[in-house]
């Protein structure tokens, strides 16, 4: 499985449901070791006016690697290829003429007769399956009888969420009839193999247009250059440290993201042997004693309290039968800690954690 990682007037029309909440995200917050190297774009076209092959897929020179339809139907609705379209729960129907079961709002001939559809999630397939998204910017029409629409994105990689924001839609793209908008997400600040949009508040209701504009763009990307092991070889977010080392160590590829906003990490990468010291500057309100830092290794047990390493600090070893992950082997310790007072009633606490698998630390 990979874990490489650092994202129409006859239209898609999506009615759906559900509050997320979350913080404004930035470039700064993610750092992808290797680079964004240029792997083409795809393009989601879905107007009346456009062509039966509604997605294209190009490669970094802008040849054409593959096309897909869009049908009007309910079943398989979405040409085999580079893009796969999906809604959520999967006994929704969606097909050209719409996704969704509103139709308060929308003039007539946009009413979907649809059913159920929550959520919908865009992921890279066939010959794009080895690739990651790293920027888009979709052409939306929103509505939100209740105040501005809100549209929420979410990134993931593997099912592991790795980026998430909302965006209120208040600037209309200007000499279009309905309540046109775009969102963009320039490279930086995620990497991932599948996008889901939904409604950021419960009640906008927004379709993906493509007879205005270029219609929706996903560029593409894939992680080819590698960590190098040793402290020299490493990488940095945000004041963050990672590097890689271990017997027989070998140079990864690994998605590395501290948000210190949230006071959170997020590791992935591809099974490996390696061992990992990440090295993280918190800031957090002053206590003592100091309180455990979480960690979530992904296996549906959630966050559980960190412990101290076995061996030291310079060659620590995971202390045996006290890792609470699934496999003990993957787990992670504490190999050292300190904290400076910074005013203003908060500090910094300074933590050197050792490892294997793919973590989400935070602190709360």
């Amino acid at each position: 499985m990979r874990r490489i990682i650092a994202l129409m007037s006859s239209a898609l029309l999506l009615v759906l449901g559900g509050v997320v909440a979350a913080g404004p995200s930035t470039a700064e917050e993610t750092v992808v070791v290797g680079g964004l190297e240029d792997k083409g774009t795809i393009t989601l076209r879905t107007g009346v006016r456009s062509s039966s092959k509604k997605i294209v897929y190009r490669d970094a020179a802008g040849s054409v690697v593959g096309r897909q339809s869009i049908s009007n139907g309910c079943t398989n609705p979405v040409e085999p290829g580079a893009l796969l379209i999906e809604g959520s729960p999967e006994t929704a129907c969606f097909g050209r003429l719409g996704f969704g079961v509103g139709s308060g709002g929308w003039p007539s001939f946009l009413r979907p007769n649809v059913t159920g559809l929550e959520s919908l999630s865009l992921s890279l397939a066939g010959p794009a399956a080895d690739l990651e998204f790293s920027a888009f910017s979709l052409d939306i029409e929103a509505i939100n009888h209740s105040g501005p629409p809100v549209v929420m994105v979410q990134a993931y990689v593997d099912g592991v969420s790795v980026w998430q924001d909302e965006f209120t839609l208040t600037t209309r793209v200007p000499g279009v009839l309905l309540p046109n908008y775009r969102i963009t997400v320039p490279k930086g600040a995620f990497v991932a193999d599948t996008l889901v949009l939904s409604s950021g508040d419960g009640t906008t209701r927004f379709q993906l247009e493509g007879d205005t504009g270029t219609g929706s763009t996903f560029s593409l990307t894939d992680i080819t250059d590698l960590v190098e092991c040793g402290d020299e070889g490493g990488a940095s977010s945000a004041g963050a440290e990672l590097s890689i080392g271990g017997e027989g160590c070998e140079p990864e590829a690994v998605f590395f993201r501290f948000d210190p906003e949230n006071n959170e990490v997020l590791v992935l990468k591809d099974p490996s042997s390696n061992e990992y010291r990440l090295t993280v500057p918190w800031t957090e309100p002053a206590t003592y004693p100091v309180t455990a830092t979480s960690v979530d290794y992904f296996d549906g047990a959630g966050s559980k309290p960190m412990v101290v390493c076995a061996g030291t600090t310079a060659e620590p070893t995971l202390p045996k039968d006290q890792i609470l992950a699934t496999v003990e082997e993957d787990g992670w310790c504490v190999a050292g800690q300190g904290f400076e007072l910074l005013g203003g009633g908060t500090m910094q606490v300074t933590e050197v954690l050792y490892g294997k698998g793919d973590p989400r630390f935070n602190r709360i």
